[in-house]
Order: C-alpha cells, then structure tokens, then sequence
C-alpha cells in the first residue's frame, strides 16, 4: 500500500493484457475473413475446372459420334475389312489423319470385328491396355461411344485417355458390330494442363 509503482502495477498488467487480447482477435477476424475469401476463390476456381473438363470430355466424346453417324465411313470401313485392298486403306488413313491433326489426338486406331487392331494412324498395332480393352466392351455393349480411365501402355511413360468407338451398320439394330475405333489422347497435351493453370 505504500509503494505506489506496486498500487499501480496489478491495473496496469490487466490493461495491457486486455490490449493483447483485443490485438489476438481483431487478428483473428481479419485472418478469418481472409480465409473465407479464399475458400470462396478457391469453391469458384473448382466450379470452373469442372465446367472446363465437362465442356472437354462431352467434345471428345462428340467428335466419336461423328465417327459413328457417318454412314459413308462405316461403309467404307466395312467394305476395306472385307477386301483389305491397300488404296481403301490409305483413303480411310487420310480421313482419320486429318482427325487426328485438327482435333489433336495422340493417336487413332481401327479394329475389327473381333477387336484386334488393324490400321493406325501412328503405324502402332499394339494390343489394348486393359482400360481400352474394358471400355470398348462397354461401348459395344451400348453402342455408344465409351472414354476410358485415365491409362499407360507398356513401355510408355505418358499417361493416355482413350475415347472406344463402335460401329454398327445402319441396317443392323441389334447385329454384330463393323468394328470399332480408338482416339487415343495423352494427358499431358490438355487434361494435365488444365488442372495445373489457374485464372489467379
């Protein structure tokens, strides 16, 4: 009670101390207004790539049914099968090579009936990778076109998507398919690319 520096002391030390206090959350707020933000950014910025891969895969898909509403090519294909004459070959490479250019495909490979792989853009008559091999089972199942799993070839360090596309013949409702493609994509050229760029 005499010193006067230990009567001010205890007030002092609370004071101080609800100065701290109101410092840690004042700091708080704007750190958690601060991470709100970003969860926001970053919820909008997924939304986005969702749209993007959405968009991308219904184009792939979209150029395989152009493959498979072509009747004039599925004529053609059916009638090279049945012939296997060397200048209906190079006229069906032609047409799949300037698919393969303006649509940025790795690679394009014809099958036939029993699935074995006939043609290929890139000259490569390897088998299937089990994904390939899955989803053209689904594809001729539904007759639609199927896009794989994400995938890699024996021998091969790139990663493929792979888009399976059968083919029937117009007259044919519940037949045996003309055979069936592959447009082959590495990830690296778009999918990897889109995920790593940001729009901030």
């Amino acid at each position: 009670q005499k010193n006067p520096f230990l009567r001010w002391l205890l007030p002092a030390f609370g004071l101080v101390l609800a100065i701290v206090l109101a410092g840690v959350v004042w700091f708080y707020r704007i750190q958690h207004q601060e991470m709100r933000q970003v969860e926001t950014q970053l919820q909008n910025i997924t939304h986005l790539k969702v749209e993007q891969i959405t968009a991308w895969r219904t184009e792939r898909l979209g150029d395989a049914v152009v493959l498979t509403d072509s009747t004039f090519f599925v004529e053609r294909l059916k009638y090279w099968f049945v012939t296997q004459k060397a200048e209906d070959a190079a006229e069906i490479l032609i047409q799949l090579r300037s698919l393969q250019k303006n649509y940025h495909y790795h690679d394009i490979l014809l099958l036939d009936a029993g699935g074995k792989v006939r043609l290929s853009v890139n000259g490569r008559l390897a088998p299937l990778a089990k994904e390939e091999e899955q989803a053209l089972a689904l594809a001729l199942l539904e007759r639609r076109p199927m896009l794989t799993d994400i995938h890699a070839h024996p021998g091969d360090l790139d990663a493929y998507l792979s888009i399976a596309v059968p083919f029937f013949a117009r007259d044919s409702k519940a037949g045996k398919p003309v055979g069936a493609a592959f447009l082959r994509l590495k990830t690296g050229q778009f999918l990897y690319p889109l995920f790593q760029s940001w729009p901030t």
